[in-house]
């Protein structure tokens, strides 16, 4: 967690940490009854009154507030709090250690019959090697270095840290103390109470929790790992008759074979003495506890821990851990609201702090003995798929390891130990997961580690290929090649399937569009691992596809790259994601073409070519197959832009413009205005959205092309007088370079619009079907007074012939500025226009994004690009541009308050948000306003709407 800064950050600081202090120093009121004292060392400022606030809060009148700083008491004044004018720093250097104060000034004692009991130096230092014996000077002081969420992230708690009530209360607790162990220990009798508790439920917490409670009505000792049975028995002993009354020995992880050798040992020497000794076990479902009238019950009780049954625990637990963690507060309220076994301290933590948890290791370690061959299998390949891919895996995967019928369900709590099945769980029903990711990590990293006396903290990844390659080989003996859906999305995952923003892998890293267990896999290993699924499954085109994407960027075999990737078009021609994979599969031989420098220049400019067009053809398909997507239109841009830059290298020209001026430059010209019509395809598509990184980087390697546009304007002017070129592409290049030397067609002198109308006419009275010449004529002629009739004309011919996307949209929109301007038949036709428009943008993400407005001029005039609107903000409320032009109209109806429409001129509605501008249903009908126009795909908009002055 960062840490915060309480100066700079105060709010954020009081978020996230004021109530943990503020119960942390109640906590402190109640277990003490001596005055307080609050230093504050330095300037106090906000966060420094906010600790006095609390103390004041908690103490009351015990407490006295004392500042030391070389200024004065601050915004602690007014709790009269007492100055010592000095650097803290040399007063810090001034004062002995805390440690040898206390040593000096206190003694350590034990309760007994009669009162506190002074033990002696000498009987401290013989037990302190080997046990901890809680006398009254343990946990006065914490550690100085201790970060103090470190037993929220997995540190067993100090006694400092119970002193402090850092636990969260349970019930079970207070019956342990109240109900077993007080009443136990009163009876000066030899008995064990054993506290089993489900593993991450808290249990070794509560047992010293009881320990710290009960210190100081009873001697009581702690005790881990490996003792020596008699030193045990006799320390118990020595304490029991210096304190004349019974001792808790608190065991943890202490063989059992010890404990029974010392409790039989203690009662042979009728040594009044309490053993509570905590294990972990499962759940508590289905246990038996001994009977209270029983002779073993006298000397052995049971007390289970597990899962927060109540709701309040649950909310507690939360409580607690997200105002450590406050953003991840709602994950933690939402675990609160699941009961279940598993529902345990453990998993807060996990929640919280996620890889900063300390308590992992030795947690999983415990489940991971004496696992069978199959145990291993099921735990590696559950592991596998909740780590790599969150995904839960269907039992019956494992129907042949398990020897279960194929025709059966397999019941895995049935077939496996409890101790593994505690690691897991069923959701949905017939599925399994590890409890948690990092849990899982945590089994890979047990199980598939190299038996060395070492290993790496990541040797563990080198059996991923052996076990991808078994999880594969187990897959297809199961469920045959018809994959289930649930098998194939972990199996996708696991291989094939990457994150969503690279997974056309535009123009990224190889490695970084693998999945995340394919990048920790070698070159070799991947491409053995998808040879395994293709043979395994050979009618899943996406595993031809990716086997050739891997030959292609891993091992540069382009031809059975190639061969792979028409298997894979030959299962699903209409798919535009196999294509796309085609094209890159041309385009990275095409650059290792371009990288290779043997052969002729001439030959390899021509093979060079040759790949461009293979690839861009791939590319051009997928933007045929999906024209709601940029990819194909970025990497064919991407694929051009490269070509061009290779053309250029080898050219021995000085300057791009001299390049692409040169009449033998013809292909080269065409790839430019192929890569500028593919970002322009691109924009279009995206809207408002912001741009990818793929699609920027593309744009800027366009501009670097144009570095010399008198050049290149003069170059391609001359062109335009050779007999032997066409005319209608190079005319679209001189076009498009007068916008791009302005920047906008707003910004363009308008001698260089009048000369780009005049180029574009031409194009269209040659072709008037040329709808790459007609859509930047519609851009660039508003700046002029063509005329709107003609405008209409030709777009309807464009739609009619064409229907893409941009064709049916301003289809409508010109309708739309016809019907204003008086034409009555236009109406009609507007509305039907308006119809298919909104059919052809039914599954356009942006088809409610306004990408042109109605502005101040009149005809085509009227239409204001979004573009020339970059820089207004309409939802923060900044003045509306003045380009823009205000409507007026009437209310017509109000259907709900996200649903009204406007009429306006000659019958003319648009759609308005009534709630956005305040009109309400019932009351502002028919209501005189006036409001903003904006075109979208699905329909004419009104934005800013005010009622008429």
């Amino acid at each position: 967690m960062d840490p915060i800064d309480p100066v700079s950050e105060l709010r954020q600081w009081r978020f996230r940490h004021r109530r943990f202090v503020a119960q942390a120093i109640e906590a402190v009121s109640q277990v003490m009854s001596h005055p307080a004292t609050v230093v504050c060392l330095g300037e106090p400022r906000g966060a420094e009154r906010a600790v006095v606030e609390a103390c004041v809060d908690a103490f009351g009148e015990r407490v006295s507030v004392l500042v030391v700083s070389t200024t004065d008491s601050g915004d602690l004044s007014e709790y009269a709090a007492e100055t010592i004018s000095c650097n803290p720093d040399e007063l810090l250097l001034a004062i002995p250690d805390a440690a040898s104060t206390v040593k000096a000034a206190r003694v350590a004692t034990l309760p007994g019959q009669d009162g506190p009991v002074v033990l002696p130096q000498e009987l401290i230092s013989r037990y302190s090697d080997w046990m901890e014996l809680l006398h009254s000077e343990v946990g006065v002081i914490g550690e100085r270095d201790a970060e103090s969420d470190a037993f929220y992230k997995g540190r067993p708690i100090t006694w400092f840290e119970l002193g402090l009530g850092l636990d969260v209360d349970r019930a079970e607790t207070k019956n342990l103390i109240n109900e077993v162990l007080r009443p136990s220990l009163r009876q000066r009798n030899t008995l064990r109470v054993m506290l089993t508790h489900s593993p991450g439920a808290g249990g070794t917490t509560m047992a010293r929790r009881a320990a710290w409670d009960l210190r100081t009505e009873f001697p009581t000792v702690y005790v881990r790992g490996s003792v020596d049975e008699t030193v045990l028995v006799q320390a118990v002993g020595e304490l029991t008759q210096l304190c004349d009354t019974s001792v808790l020995v608190v065991a943890e992880l202490v063989p059992d074979s010890t404990l029974r050798s010392v409790f039989e040992a203690l009662r042979a020497s009728s040594i009044p003495a309490v053993l509570l000794i905590t294990t972990r076990r499962g759940s508590s479902r289905g246990k038996q506890v001994p009977s209270n009238n029983s002779e073993g019950e006298r000397r052995y009780r049971s007390q289970h821990v597990g899962a927060l049954a109540s709701r309040a625990e649950r909310q507690e637990m939360a409580r607690r851990f997200s105002e450590l963690a406050p953003d991840r507060g709602t994950e933690l309220f939402e675990l609160a609201a699941r009961a279940g076994d598993n529902n345990v301290p453990f998993f807060y933590a996990l929640t919280a702090f996620g890889a900063e948890f300390q308590g992992l290791r030795s947690y999983v370690e415990q489940f991971m003995t004496d696992l069978s061959e199959v145990e291993r299998e099921v735990a590696i390949f559950i592991s596998m798929s909740h780590y790599f891919c969150g995904v839960p895996v269907p039992a019956d995967l494992f129907a042949e390891s398990l020897n279960v019928p194929l025709s059966e369900s397999v019941r895995l709590d049935r077939e496996i130990t409890s101790t593994l099945a505690a690691l897991l769980v069923e959701e949905p029903k017939g599925a399994w997961r590890t409890s948690h990711s990092l849990i899982a990590e945590e089994i890979l990293r047990q199980l598939l580690a190299p038996s060395v006396s070492a290993p790496g903290s990541e040797d563990w990844k080198a059996a991923l290929p052996t076990w991808s390659l078994q999880l594969i080989d187990l897959t297809a003996n199961v469920f045959g090649q018809r994959l289930p859906n649930d098998m194939k999305v972990i199996l996708d995952r696991l291989f094939t399937t990457r994150e969503s923003r690279d997974s056309l892998d535009i123009e990224t890293p190889a490695n970084a569009t693998y999945t995340e267990l394919m990048q920790n896999v070698s070159s070799s290993g991947r491409i053995q691992i998808l040879r395994e699924l293709v043979s395994a499954f050979p009618d899943e085109p996406h595993y031809w596809a990716h086997l050739g994407r891997l030959l292609s960027y891993d091992a540069g075999d382009f031809v059975e790259a190639l061969d792979a990737m028409d298997r894979a078009i030959s299962l699903s021609p209409k798919d535009p994601l196999l294509h796309h994979m085609r094209g890159m599969v041309f385009r990275n031989e095409m650059r290792a073409r371009i990288r290779d420098r043997s052969g002729s220049a001439a030959g390899k400019e021509e093979e060079v070519l040759a790949l461009c067009q293979s690839a861009g053809d791939a590319f051009r398909a997928v933007s045929e197959l999906d024209d709601t997507t940029e990819y194909g239109h970025i990497a064919l841009a991407q694929t051009n832009i490269s070509v061009i830059e290779f053309g250029y290298g080898v050219s021995g020209c000085g300057k791009y413009a001299q390049f692409l001026a040169r009449p033998s430059a013809g292909s080269y010209r065409d790839l430019l205005a192929e890569a500028e019509g593919s970002l322009e395809a691109a924009r279009e598509i995206r809207g408002s959205d912001r741009a990818s990184y793929s699609a920027e980087r593309a744009e800027n390697q366009l501009k670097e092309l144009y570095d010399d546009y008198s050049g290149l304007l003069q170059g391609w002017r001359n062109l335009l007088e050779r007999a032997d070129l066409a005319k209608p592409p190079i005319r679209r290049r001189l076009a498009r370079a007068y916008r791009n030397r302005a920047g906008s067609w707003r910004k363009a002198p308008i001698k260089d619009v009048r000369q780009a109308v005049s180029l574009l006419q031409e194009n269209l009275k040659d072709n008037p079907r040329d709808s790459r010449s007609l859509l930047e004529w519609l851009w660039v002629a508003r700046f002029t007074d063509a005329s709107l009739d003609q405008a209409a004309d030709l777009v309807g011919g464009w739609a009619s012939s064409e229907g893409t996307r941009e064709a049916l949209f301003y289809d409508y929109v010109l309708s739309f500025l016809l019907a204003m301007s008086g034409q009555s038949t236009a109406v009609a036709e507007y509305q039907r226009k308006l119809e298919r428009s909104r059919e052809r943008a039914a599954w356009f993400g942006n088809r409610r994004f306004p990408y042109e407005w109605l502005g101040e001029g009149s005809g085509i005039a009227g239409l204001v690009h979004h573009s020339d609107l970059a820089g207004w903000d309409r939802r923060s409320g900044s003045p509306e541009p003045t380009i823009l032009r205000r409507v007026p109209g009437r209310v017509k109806s109000i259907n709900k308050p996200t649903a009204g429409t406007i009429s306006i001129a000659n019958g003319l509605e648009v759609f308005m948000n009534p709630s956005a501008s305040g009109l309400l249903r019932g009351s502002d009908e028919n209501e005189q306003v006036t409001a903003l126009i904006a075109f979208r795909y699905d329909g004419p908009m009104a934005f800013n709407v005010q009622k008429a002055k």
